[in-house]
């Protein structure tokens, strides 16, 4: 198995995480039981584990944000409230931020972030009431006019340098919304519903994604020749990557990652 699609195999199925600037390893996030595990995949193995959190919701998903020598991980409780934890460099452990209010996460929603282009610190999540919210570096909240389907994966990107929050809208289409600017990024009705994804550039600079369905596949969803098209590429069978047919993804897919996460 080619090593772009082992180490986009660990991402899909982590819970969170974030890649080294020279695409060779990354630290993942895992929910197990009702913990926060933090692992570092070297790109042939796991090793460095440490728990980061107790009482998180099973299944989950989460996010690790490096900003400078700031270093955030946000994450969802075992009763959908959002906690977020930064780790102390003299003291080499992680701190729960109490500063944060209490934001409620939708009981099947899902968390994100990353950092604007003034390098502040930016969570997206989807709220109690489906809608998609983004908070800023003070855990203000703001509601975005999106209409995205319950549970729908999200990934944010820093693009021509705008922060953009990407989702499945209640289209079926990949949407991507910025402040009020909400937009179609790829025009095709998936029929398979997503449960992560990622968002990664494509050589001539366009926006693609790569998503791991509720049954396990890797779908494939780009525009080519100004149409939008989906692929099955693969699929997972017991966390190891199965091709199935021709990957359209060149190039490590963690140095990729980071690309769009630091556009």
């Amino acid at each position: 198995m080619a090593p772009p699609l082992h180490d986009l195999t660990r991402y899909l199925l982590a819970a969170g995480g974030t890649t080294n600037p020279d695409g060779v390893d990354a630290h993942l996030l895992y929910v197990e039981d009702d913990s926060l595990r933090l692992k570092l995949w070297t790109g042939t193995r796991f090793r460095d584990e440490e728990t980061i959190a107790e009482d998180i919701r099973p299944g989950s998903t989460a996010s690790y944000v490096v900003n400078g020598t700031i270093r955030t991980i946000v994450c969802i409780s075992s009763v959908n409230v959002i906690r977020a934890l930064k780790y102390h460099e003299e003291d080499e452990e992680w701190v729960e931020d109490e500063s944060i209010p209490g934001h409620t996460v939708h009981p099947n929603g899902h968390i994100t972030a990353g950092v604007d282009a003034e390098q502040r610190l930016r969570v997206a999540f989807q709220g109690l009431t489906g809608r998609l919210v983004i908070l800023d570096e003070n855990w203000a909240e703001t509601a975005l006019p999106a209409d995205p389907i319950i549970g729908t994966p999200l990934f944010t990107v820093l693009w021509k340098a705008s922060f953009e929050v990407c989702y499945v809208s209640k289209d079926r289409r990949i949407h991507m919304i910025a402040n009020s600017s909400d937009k179609v990024m790829i025009d095709h009705a998936l029929t398979e519903h997503l449960k992560r994804m990622v968002i990664l550039p494509n050589q001539s600079g366009e926006l693609g994604v790569l998503g791991l369905t509720e049954k396990d596949v890797i779908l494939q969803v780009v525009m080519e020749e100004g149409r939008g098209m989906s692929k099955q590429v693969g699929e997972v069978i017991d966390g190891k990557f199965q091709l199935m047919g021709e990957m359209m993804i060149t190039g490590n897919a963690f140095s990729l990652a980071f690309k769009i996460l630091n556009m």
